[in-house]
């Protein structure tokens, strides 16, 4: 039994430090996708009550884990600055399934990340391309029809998703709940974002893409990776 213990664990160092960085690159029409997107498009939503989503459907069994990261390029209309709250969802016959959050929260999301795009600046010493960092030392205002590089973290995840399940990558300009009581994730809150429209840039000149931390399956039996 120890020795079969011992070879699982070693197993899954093994598998988890061979982890598959996959790029899904997102199409205006709300498509995630492992083809190049060719052609620029453009999709946008208010920043007070809309947002953009994505979806990719899992085209095998697959296991994500660790940090992802979404690389946006946007602009804005009547507003110098963007708070960005994006979200991976996990849906199954078209429901969102819901994951256990902070301070009991029962409708909480595989994964999260926020930034303000002002704060956009990258901190040169700490980023890598699975999680990019920021320094927060200066302020960059966005100039309206100024299409900027923005790139967001999210907090590491680990979830299992079936052949023909759904992930779905959303997008907005405030956080995923209201200040209810009963329905919210009290007692934390954000700052309420400016007004305005965002505009998200798809393809082309534009690859904005989510990179997502694939482990490889392992078969005991061959003791291989595929």
């Amino acid at each position: 039994m120890a020795a079969e213990v011992a070879r699982s664990a070693a197993a899954r160092r093994r598998i988890v430090g061979e982890t598959r960085w996959i790029n899904l690159n997102l199409r205006a029409d709300g498509v995630l996708t492992y083809a190049p997107v060719t052609g620029s498009e453009t999709v946008g939503f208010d920043m007070s009550s809309g947002r953009a989503g994505f979806t990719w459907e899992i085209p095998e069994d697959t296991e994500i884990s660790g940090p992802m990261a979404l690389g946006l390029f946007l602009e804005t209309e009547r507003a110098e600055d963007v708070y960005l709250f994006v979200g991976v969802q996990k849906l199954r016959a078209g429901r969102v399934v819901p994951f256990e959050g902070s301070y009991g929260y029962g409708f909480d999301r595989v994964t999260t990340g926020w930034l303000k795009v002002s704060l956009r600046k990258p901190d040169p010493d700490g980023s890598f391309p699975q999680g990019p960092l920021h320094a927060y030392d200066e302020v960059w205002p966005l100039e309206e029809g100024e299409i900027v590089p923005v790139d967001i973290a999210l907090l590491p995840s680990a979830t299992f998703f079936r052949k023909g399940e759904q992930l779905r990558l959303v997008v907005q300009g405030r956080w995923f709940s209201t200040r209810n009581p009963l329905l919210d994730q009290l007692p934390a809150a954000y700052e309420r974002g400016p007004r305005g429209i965002c505009i998200l840039h798809c393809g082309g000149e534009h690859e904005a893409r989510l990179r997502i931390p694939v482990i490889p399956r392992y078969d005991s039996a061959q003791n291989t990776l595929s």
